[in-house]
């Protein structure tokens, strides 16, 4: 488990990480969301020792954090590689192993080759990293955290200029981290794919946790859900009079014989679906809550912040 206790950071007046506390257990991806400067960077720089907090304790499987535990984390950070550029990906992975202890065996090559071929970087694996493209840089800073034999991975906004096709190799590639049993700690403007991939979700904002727990609660409190009823032929005016009357209809397009709704989750929708004429009703379709909705409600709301 990696353990954070009461942790806080000052720089001159401002409180960077303001008496943060959570946990995170083996198997377990957790995702750290927040406005630009609400601290996620500089939370991540803590837990691996670039910056030293100024009160709080870190403990790494139950044991105090100290050096020796960096041999156990692989960190990505957005806008700082974790790779030296005028070597190649082959000696920048041979050099990250003997610079953390591990052993280079032949199954670190076998994995090498896999991660180049998901990434399709196999044609470029010999060549010096500034001589890639940003999207190829990126992908070279994931595989050299995933390769690591690591049992903590922190990634800060690690799809960043990455195309479709890598993100869902990256996907698959963070899913894997549950059945190895390691600790994941992601941040991401991309809340569709936090949504996909979390088992908890971290809020920060100037550097105070506001939220902590699964996402599907986060969503289920501050989404708004859409359902479009569509009519077989005109919009009955009765009906339409009580879904405006109930404050759910969002929009009406007469000439599609449509009416959007908009609630929020836990509406008890099926008792006003029943005052419908349902004999006209063609069809009804709900949307699934999104994760990226409830966030933007969730800075709407009068009681956050």
């Amino acid at each position: 488990m990696l353990s954070v206790l009461n942790v806080s950071k000052v720089y001159g007046e401002s409180n960077v990480i303001d008496n943060v506390s959570f946990n995170i257990n083996e198997g377990e991806i957790v995702s750290l969301v927040g406005h630009n400067g609400a601290g996620k960077t500089t939370l991540m720089k803590i837990l691996t020792g670039l910056i030293i907090p100024d009160k709080g304790l870190i403990t790494v499987y139950g044991e105090k954090w100290n050096k020796k535990h960096l041999k156990q984390m692989s960190l990505m950070l957005e806008g700082n590689r974790n790779f030296y550029a005028e070597l190649t990906l082959y000696q920048n992975i041979q050099y990250l192993y003997r610079l953390k202890g591990f052993k280079y065996s032949s199954h670190v090559q076998s994995s090498i080759d896999y991660y180049l071929k998901i990434f399709n970087l196999y044609d470029h694996a010999s060549k010096p990293i500034f001589k890639l493209s940003r999207g190829m840089q990126q992908k070279v800073s994931i595989i050299l955290n995933f390769i690591l034999p690591s049992k903590i991975i922190l990634l800060d906004e690690p799809t960043l200029g990455l195309d479709i096709f890598s993100i869902d190799e990256f996907e698959k590639l963070i899913t894997q981290t549950k059945a190895n049993e390691k600790i994941v700690l992601i941040t991401s403007h991309q809340l569709d794919l936090l949504q996909k991939l979390s088992d908890r979700l971290i809020v920060i904002h100037n550097g105070k946790i506001l939220f902590n727990d699964k996402p599907e609660y986060f969503i289920n409190k501050y989404a708004q859900i859409n359902c479009k009823i569509t009519y077989k032929t005109k919009i009955p005016e009765n009906d339409l009079q009580n879904l405006l009357h109930k404050g759910i209809a969002y929009e009406v397009f007469e000439d599609r014989n449509e009416i959007l709704l908009q609630y929020q989750n836990g509406f008890e929708l099926n008792d006003y679906l029943k005052m419908l004429t349902i004999a006209n009703v063609e069809s009804i379709n709900k949307t699934t809550p999104k994760l990226e909705e409830a966030y933007k409600n969730f800075w709407l709301n009068e009681d956050t912040a």
